[in-house]
């Protein structure tokens, strides 16, 4: 995640803090003379606690007072690896790495005569816990769009992926 804070005058730099839970204390993360910093490593779903002050150098160094408390929670993590793993004349086979941390998949085919995105079902659910779909039987020469995204509940997803085509190898001449 990104925190960014604005410009105080006079500043030669500005100290980030972050929240350790283990002790609840307040730890020093970065020293920047940026107006930005950048948490990494972190866990999905969690809220991570920060803390910005800036300081100048005239004299010793003087450090100003600290900001508000920023709390941020996490979002769920996007689904990697999304990619084609196999293709043949009429089948093809789209496949993702799996992810421990949510209940499952959603997986969207678009629809060109709708002109519109269409969550797949898995019996009979909107999700799977799968993290490969095959399609199979289809003409060759044939392609399809696909997005996926992570899923914990009607309410709680992923962001949807980059689009994956899917298609059949064409014809022979």
């Amino acid at each position: 995640l990104t925190i960014t804070w604005d410009n105080t005058a006079g500043a030669k730099g500005y100290q980030v803090y972050m929240l350790d839970p283990a002790t609840n204390q307040y730890k020093r993360v970065a020293t920047t003379s940026k107006r930005t910093y950048v948490a990494k490593n972190l866990t999905e779903r969690t809220t991570y606690k920060f803390k910005v002050r800036a300081y100048h150098k005239l004299n010793g160094v003087r450090y100003g007072a600290f900001s508000e408390e920023l709390a941020i929670t996490t979002s769920l993590a996007d689904v990697e690896n999304f990619r084609i793993t196999d293709s043949g004349m009429t089948r093809y086979t789209i496949s993702w790495d799996p992810n421990p941390n949510v209940k499952g998949f959603q997986l969207a085919k678009f629809d060109p005569a709708e002109n519109d995105w269409k969550v797949i079902r898995f019996d009979g659910q909107l999700y799977t816990t799968k993290t490969s779909y095959s399609v199979t039987g289809i003409t060759e020469g044939t392609f399809d769009k696909y997005k996926i995204r992570t899923y914990i509940d009607a309410k709680n997803y992923g962001s949807w992926s980059e689009v994956v085509y899917g298609g059949t190898l064409p014809k022979a001449p």
